[in-house]
């Protein structure tokens, strides 16, 4: 299983290399500008009104420890500002990313069937699918919040976040080639399970780079081209590379 995970990782780094290729760049360069803008305002805001928010909810009293509250108050606020603000950035981004992962996929020989969708149907296909993933999170996330209302859960919690992290990082980039192949979400998620260790040790390593100031602009394009081809060594039961 941890030779998975660390197999799965390193697809992001392939996929890194795969998005400099000529005749990718183009369907790089708008997501890489979704995600962008969306971290650069996650950054603005929370300079904008974190000291604000420290000095709303932390009373006077506790004003000598305010050195040790602000990064903890910094740190939670930059975690739910991040989920928030990656969910948004991929609806945002959606239908670039599937024409990013189809032309990854057929560098690959796995280029899916066509279908003629025309370009609103495009969209729309691809927004209903990100639609599914959030309400799929959202499900996953009211059941790791419920383990912080239980004193011994709650000690599991912490952990238990991380790894939906790297699930839903893992599930998110994953399932783009996945779509594209005509896989109902359900199979998708059949798909995920029976690659779990794949997946998620691809999640962590996504989680990790969007950590990293100026490589997290490009985190996304990197991710859904890893994804492609972490899918594409499944199909192959070996690693493709690149013509």
């Amino acid at each position: 299983m941890i030779a998975d995970m660390a197999h799965g990782a390193r697809f992001l780094l392939s996929g890194f290399r795969i998005i400099l290729r000529p005749g990718l760049r183009r369907f790089v360069a708008i997501p890489a500008l979704i995600n962008a803008v969306v971290f650069s305002a996650v950054i603005a805001l929370g300079a904008l009104y974190l000291d604000t928010l420290i000095e709303r909810f932390i009373p006077e009293w506790l004003g000598w420890i305010e050195f040790i509250l602000w990064p903890l108050f910094a740190l939670m606020s930059l975690i739910i500002s991040y989920y928030t603000f990656t969910l948004v950035a991929n609806l945002l981004a959606s239908p670039f990313n599937d024409r990013l992962s189809e032309k990854v996929a057929a560098r690959l020989g796995k280029a899916p069937d066509p279908v003629d969708r025309g370009i609103l149907g495009d969209v729309a296909e691809s927004v209903a699918a990100e639609i599914r993933k959030w309400l799929y999170f959202a499900f996953l996330a009211f059941i790791v919040l419920v383990l912080w209302l239980f004193p011994l859960t709650s000690l599991l919690a912490p952990f238990a976040w991380i790894l939906l992290g790297a699930w839903m990082m893992g599930f998110e980039y994953t399932a783009y080639p996945l779509a594209n192949q005509r896989m109902k979400f359900r199979e998708q998620r059949a798909w995920m399970h029976d690659h779990r260790a794949l997946v998620v040790g691809f999640g962590f390593a996504v989680l990790g780079a969007t950590l990293i100031p100026i490589l997290n602009f490009f985190v996304m394009p990197a991710a859904v081209a890893g994804g492609t081809q972490l899918w594409a060594s499944t199909v192959d039961r070996a690693k493709p590379s690149l013509p």
